[in-house]
């Protein structure tokens, strides 16, 4: 983000990347979601007050086989 103090790093990686070591410890997943917040009055600057069809994060449930 232009202005930063100091550059964040951030890394993409697939969800079957995320998984993986749960899948390989006998763990399914039953249950997921990808909750947004509700739509508030912003300056129009990007923020999760005004973009909200994109979810902030993702919830995964998962269990022992």
């Amino acid at each position: 983000m232009r202005g930063q103090p100091i550059p964040q790093y951030y890394f993409d990686r697939p969800l079957s990347a995320l998984f993986e070591i749960c899948f390989k410890s006998g763990f399914v997943l039953d249950g997921l979601e990808e909750p947004t917040f509700a739509t508030a009055v912003g300056d129009g600057r990007p923020n999760w007050a005004n973009i909200t069809d994109i979810p902030p994060a993702l919830i995964a449930r998962m269990r022992q086989r």
